[in-house]
């Protein structure tokens, strides 16, 4: 069992194992409310596998950059006015992500008003992939600004993953998929 951590949500615990079971893959989910707005994220997601640099949690004022949600409009509005969100930190235009050899899949949930680019490095640090992200579903908010974005990534020999863009944006959501190994 993961020890308990505040930037965990409490629904990505690791479930008991039977003993026959070699190999399991577990979804695990961050939780940024703990964090304080404007402070630095680095280490704090560390028992998820994730490292960041170039990252601040703040609660973004821009209706653009807050998360969409599928509650009525006044308690979503209310609701996502409180939410915490990692984006760069100032002078930079992206947020890098450290992650540990066993995650399997990253998913990020971005919003940003020009699209996101992605590059992925290997452990030598060279480039895997890079692309560009386009338009996936406008975010709610000021019809037309923002771009929400949901980026998988498999991450079989990444092990850096760098999100930027030429404009703001905010990541809401992080999500890592481990393949665990239950005896070792």
């Amino acid at each position: 069992m993961l020890p308990q951590n505040p930037n965990v949500s409490p629904a990505s615990q690791r479930p008991t194992l039977p003993e026959h079971h070699h190999c399991l893959s577990v979804w695990q989910t961050a939780c940024f409310s703990p964090l304080k707005p404007y402070e630095s994220v680095t280490r704090q997601y560390e028992c998820l596998g994730v490292r960041f640099a170039h990252a601040i949690a703040l609660r973004p004022s821009n209706p653009q950059f807050m998360a969409p949600s599928d509650h009525a409009a006044n308690h979503a509005a209310h609701k996502r006015a409180h939410e915490v969100a990692i984006m760069p930190i100032t002078g930079q235009n992206k947020i890098t992500l450290h992650l540990r050899r066993s995650i399997l899949q990253v998913q990020l949930q971005v919003i940003g008003s020009q699209p996101v680019t992605l590059s992925t490095l290997d452990g030598a640090g060279h480039c895997v992939a890079q692309g560009q992200l386009h338009r996936v579903a406008q975010a709610q908010g000021v019809a037309g600004l923002a771009w929400q974005q949901h980026l998988m990534i498999s991450t079989h020999s990444v092990r850096t993953v760098h999100i930027g863009s030429k404009s703001p944006f905010v990541i809401h959501g992080l999500q890592v998929l481990h393949k665990d190994r239950a005896s070792r």
